[in-house]
Order: C-alpha cells, then sequence, then structure tokens
C-alpha cells in the first residue's frame, strides 16, 4: 500500500532565539470532506493508528507519520492553546515535509492563521498552489492594514489581526509571489497581467527593483481602453511603470522568458477583426504597448540632470512579444477596417513623450511582433538608452527609436522592421556600435529603410528645426549647462543588408558595411539642413542589386552640407561579378555643398564616374582614387 510519511524534524520558534517549541501538535483534516479529520499512521502498512491530532514533546519533536496517499489532506500547527498557528496542503502523493511554527502554508491560507506574538516571519510553499511563489512574509512597521488592503497579493491580515507582508529575497521579489501562474501550454487563456503589474505596484510601494520571471511563458492580455487613444493616459496597456520607478525585470531561466501580449479576451492582435484583434476607440485602432512608462513632470532642457531618482526599466534575458508580424500595408494611423499599418498604439516600450524620460537598459532579450516602435525612447535630453545582444524583429514601425536621449547600444540584430533605427545619438558621444540591420524596409526599395540617423541632440542644432540662414553655428550652445556638453561625433558602426535607404544626418563617425543598400547624407534624410561633420569608412557591397551606392546631397537654402570626410570602398560577391551586376555610379550629389567634402574611392569602378544627380551649388567634392 503506497503511503506517504511525515518526516518530522525540530520544531522551533521563529522569532529571534530559534528556541525549541515545545507542546505543538499537528492536526490532518481532509480537503475532500470538509471538517472532516484525516486518519494518520504510525507505521508504514497503514495499520496502527495515531491519534489525531498527535502530540510533540518538550523538545518540540514528532514521531514518524504515515498518511494515505490518495485521499488530499490539510495539515494544521497548532500552539499549545490549539490554535492553528500555520497550515499547508498536501496533494495526493505529495512528499511530506514537517510543519515548523513559522511554516504558513500556502499565502492564501495566512489569513485563516492566528500566529503568536513571538511569531514575526512566515514562511509559505506557495502562493495558492504548492511549489509556486514559495517566500518569507515579515511582520514589521511596513506591514499594515493599509498596505494589506492596497497589495492583497503581498500582505494579509490573519485570523488574530496581525499583518504580514512578502519580504524580498537578495532584493529581488517573483511574478509568482503575486499569484502569475505562466502559461505552460501556450495556449493564451491565462492571463496574468493583473498578478504582474501588482509585483509592479508592490516593489514600488516597498522600494524593490529586481522582478524575477521563473516561468518560459506568461501572456499578458491588454485591458480595455476607454479613454480616448491619443489622450496620454495608463489605461489600455499591459504593464505601467509609475513616475521615478526603478524596475529591472529579469528572466529566471536558463532560456529567456516570454511576455506574450495578446488582446482583451486573448485574442491574437495579429487578426483582422475590428473589436477582437484589436479595439476601436473614438473611431481608430488601439491595441496597447507592452511597457508604458508614465510620466508626468516636464523635461528640464537647460539643465542636465543625472542625479535626482529618475525612472528606469531594464528588461534582461526576456522576450517580449507583441503577437503581430509586420503587415503589408504601412501607412499611419492604423487602418480601421483590418488593423493594418504602422499602429503607434502597439509599441514595445513606449516613453510618455516630452516629459522627464526614463533610463532604458535591455539586456540578452528579443523583442519582436509589434505594429508601432518596438521601443520608443524618451526625448528628455538628460535619460539613456542601453541595449546590449538583443535582438529587435517583424515591426511595422522602427526597431529602436532613440529619440534624442543619450544612446549606449551595442552588439545587436534589427530584422524586418518598417525602419532599423530612427533618432539622435544624444549627448556625450552615443555610441550604436556592432549592430546588424537587415530586411528593414516596406515596399522593397520605395518605402522604410536601414536607419536614420543623427548625432548629438536637436536642441542643440536648430539647424534641424527650419531652414537657418548662414548666421547660424553648426553648435549653438542652448542655455543652462548643456552648453557645457559640446557636440561630439556618434559613434557607429553598422552592417546593413537588403534594406531601404540608409539616412544619415551630421555628427557621425564610424564606419558602415551596406550591402545593396543605398546611404544618403543630407537630403531625404528625417534631419532637416544638410548633412555636416561626418567622418565614416564606408563599404559598398553589391550583391543580388544595383542599390549600393552613396549620395550626398542637400535642397535646403542658406545652408550647405560640409565638412564630409568619407573613404568608400565599392565591392561584390562572387555571384554579383559573375552576373556583372554593379551601381550606374559609386557616388552621385546634389544641392548646396562647402568647401570641405573629401571622398576617397577605391575597389570596383562603378558603370559611370561619380557625378551630380541634380543642380548643385557650391564647389563639387573632392574626390580622390585609392
Amino acid at each position: 500500500m503506497q503511503a506517504i510519511k511525515y518526516v518530522s524534524p525540530l520544531l522551533h520558534a521563529h522569532a529571534g532565539s530559534c528556541a525549541p517549541c515545545g507542546g505543538m501538535a499537528l492536526r490532518f483534516v481532509r480537503t475532500d470532506i470538509p471538517g472532516k479529520d484525516a486518519v494518520i499512521y504510525a507505521d508504514a502498512g497503514l495499520v496502527l493508528r495515531h491519534p489525531n491530532p498527535v502530540m510533540s514533546d518538550m523538545l518540540g519533536h514528532f514521531p514518524a507519520i504515515y498518511l494515505d496517499a490518495s485521499r488530499p489532506v490539510q495539515v494544521q500547527l497548532l500552539s499549545a492553546a490549539r490554535s492553528v498557528v500555520a497550515s499547508h496542503r498536501m496533494a495526493p502523493g505529495m512528499a511530506g515535509i514537517a510543519t515548523t511554527p513559522d511554516d504558513g502554508g500556502l499565502f492564501a491560507d495566512l489569513v485563516h492563521m492566528a500566529p503568536p506574538a513571538h511569531l514575526r516571519a512566515l514562511r509559505t510553499e506557495g502562493w495558492d498552489s504548492h511549489g509556486s511563489g514559495a517566500a518569507d512574509y515579515v511582520s514589521d512597521a511596513l506591514a499594515t492594514p493599509d498596505l494589506a488592503r492596497d497589495h492583497p497579493r503581498f500582505c494579509v491580515t490573519t485570523a488574530n489581526g496581525r499583518c504580514f507582508r512578502l519580504n524580498p529575497t537578495g532584493g529581488m521579489i517573483t511574478v509568482e509571489q503575486g499569484g502569475a501562474r505562466g502559461d505552460p501550454s501556450g495556449s493564451g487563456r491565462i492571463d496574468d497581467r493583473a498578478a504582474i503589474q501588482a509585483t509592479v505596484d508592490y516593489a514600488a510601494t516597498v522600494g524593490v527593483t529586481k522582478i524575477g520571471l521563473s516561468a518560459p511563458l506568461y501572456t499578458v492580455w491588454f485591458p480595455k481602453r476607454t479613454s480616448p487613444p491619443f489622450t496620454e493616459a495608463v489605461d489600455g496597456h499591459g504593464i505601467v511603470i509609475a513616475p521615478d520607478q526603478q524596475i529591472h525585470m529579469i528572466g529566471l531561466g536558463s532560456a529567456r522568458s516570454t511576455l506574450r501580449f495578446l488582446s482583451p479576451g486573448g485574442v491574437s492582435p495579429d487578426g483582422t477583426t475590428p473589436g477582437q484583434a484589436f479595439q476601436v476607440v473614438d473611431g481608430k485602432v488601439w491595441r496597447g504597448s507592452g511597457f508604458y512608462l508614465y510620466a508626468t513632470r516636464p523635461i528640464e532642457r537647460r539643465v542636465l540632470d543625472r542625479t535626482s531618482p529618475r525612472q528606469s526599466l531594464t528588461l534582461e534575458h526576456l522576450v517580449i512579444d507583441g503577437a503581430t508580424r509586420k503587415s503589408g500595408y504601412y501607412g499611419w494611423p492604423a487602418r480601421l477596417a483590418d488593423g493594418a499599418g504602422w499602429d503607434i498604439t502597439h509599441k514595445g516600450i513606449r516613453s510618455r513623450a516630452d516629459l522627464r524620460g526614463a533610463d532604458i537598459t535591455i539586456l540578452d532579450c528579443v523583442m519582436t511582433g509589434w505594429r508601432g516602435e518596438t521601443v520608443y525612447a524618451t526625448d528628455d535630453p538628460a535619460a539613456k538608452l542601453t541595449v546590449r545582444n538583443s535582438t529587435f524583429l517583424h515591426s511595422n514601425g522602427q526597431g529602436l527609436n532613440p529619440n534624442g536621449c543619450m544612446v549606449d547600444v551595442q552588439g545587436c540584430k534589427i530584422q524586418d522592421c518598417y525602419v532599423g533605427i530612427e533618432g539622435w545619438t544624444g549627448l556625450g558621444r552615443g555610441r550604436i556600435i556592432d549592430v546588424e540591420i537587415t530586411d528593414c524596409y516596406g515596399i522593397p526599395g520605395k518605402s522604410g529603410g536601414a536607419f536614420a540617423l543623427d548625432g548629438e541632440f536637436a536642441e542643440n542644432r536648430r539647424i534641424q528645426m527650419h531652414a537657418p540662414g548662414p548666421d547660424i553655428a553648426d553648435n549653438p550652445a542652448p542655455p543652462g549647462n548643456l552648453g557645457r556638453f559640446r557636440t561630439q561625433q556618434g559613434q557607429i558602426s553598422l552592417v546593413v543588408r537588403n534594406c531601404g535607404p540608409g539616412l544619415i544626418g551630421s555628427w557621425l563617425t564610424g564606419k558602415i558595411v551596406a550591402t545593396d543598400t543605398r546611404l544618403v547624407l543630407g537630403d531625404g534624410t528625417a534631419f532637416a539642413g544638410g548633412a555636416r561633420h561626418l567622418d565614416l569608412d564606408i563599404t559598398l557591397i553589391t550583391d543580388t542589386n544595383e542599390q549600393a551606392h552613396v549620395v550626398i546631397a542637400n535642397r535646403y537654402t542658406g545652408v550647405t552640407t560640409d565638412h564630409i570626410h568619407l573613404r568608400i570602398d565599392n565591392q561584390a560577391t562572387p555571384a554579383a561579378i559573375a552576373a556583372n551586376r554593379r551601381p550606374d555610379t559609386v557616388m552621385t550629389w546634389h544641392g548646396a555643398l562647402g568647401s570641405d567634402v573629401t571622398v576617397q574611392i577605391s575597389g570596383r569602378d562603378g558603370v559611370q564616374a561619380p557625378k551630380p544627380d541634380a543642380p548643385t551649388s557650391g564647389p563639387s567634392p573632392r574626390i580622390t582614387h585609392k
């Protein structure tokens, strides 16, 4: 006959002294028949019965106890006065572990417990099921009825009126300790949004930064949006980070934990049915963003302040899945009939624009399946975007949009997005290095592109705000201490393949390897006013088409594209050489150019020599051949 031995080590009070706690008793209650005591045995053959409850000796020892494995039971630890001080469930077939006075069973059981006054800490073996969300709970100054009311997943009032709250382990709490279950079947039917948001909110209240995720997969259903879609309200988003809150979410498994975001009811947001795949709010498409960095304070554009507490979000060892793929339509806003297009409401990380922004750090992550910008950083010059060894996939918007904060990106891949990267590299010599960008376009050759990058920060270059006169300096110093942060060339190191054009603004240095991709300096960029202060090594590689060439341009009057130093090496793959594919010319130019535009060209020739492709004013580039 199968039985469970209930191992009985020394019991002791967990009140700081670790003194033995005699006079206790264990009671076993049937959970399939409420109120009925279970039968417990003193032998493995289940013949000799124990009294129930069974008493401990003066040192707190219990005798060996055997249970019928076919019967689910609740085990209660009774004080000398016979009040219940701890409890936990034992499922049929579960190996038993002896209860100690600090064992509270499950978190869900604590409300029924009456821990004695000397007991300051409880240990649970799960949140609402054995083995998931085990934690320590402490009765301290923070554990109050108000905390229990505001954070019922983490703080409880026991039967005798005492409050116990979750005590972080090593400065970390887990979403399982807030009741998250994960989605082991991958069906999308388990919505963990409330548990994860509650974990984030509790962390903010008690000053915890790290939040662990143990399961391979979690599903988050977007909540219903009720406020208009273009107002900055917190409803309708997956997970909201409060102003000035610092959060570090980290996958704890050997493989990355996945957060998959679905439409209300667990519906795929990749569908085309309004009201199901996406919400319709005020006649517009609304899907919602995965992480919304809510902000309330204005940006201080005169003073660069990195000393005061700043909102921050760090994602590590995670997959952030928006559950869509790039659609064949790229218009904005998203099309109401079927949800296709650039849906700016559907971002992986969304910073609130034009307000004090957050530091965003992405480490060893994959972010995929967002119809808007995968990462939309802040335009606050004092904030920072840091990315390491991460991948950004399948977006109708940008893979990365630095927007204007300080940027430090290294060792990343961006693939199958409408635009790979767009934005400024920010103050402090930003870096975008060792980054591969592939297959980033909408309609090949017509829309989308590899990148649109400009060094420095928009406020330091009024030239970007309008077409100025010739008296506007390259680097006007703004008021306040931002003037101390002189313009420095942002560092870039990019490998680009099979993309729409790479658009280059000003103040950049480094190298670009572009296969079947056109590079445009100045004209046509997202940064009006031409290009200035570029120092780039460019390798052009022709493979399947003849798009790999460079355009130096500027259509604005009153300002010139100037201080451009390029070294262009024109190459081809063996397949392109065999087919005699080559660009019409390695380089063209047009518009207003200054006197300091120098280009050194090596490698294969184009069909024609470098030439202007439209009217040009000012001197032609100084071209040398190596």
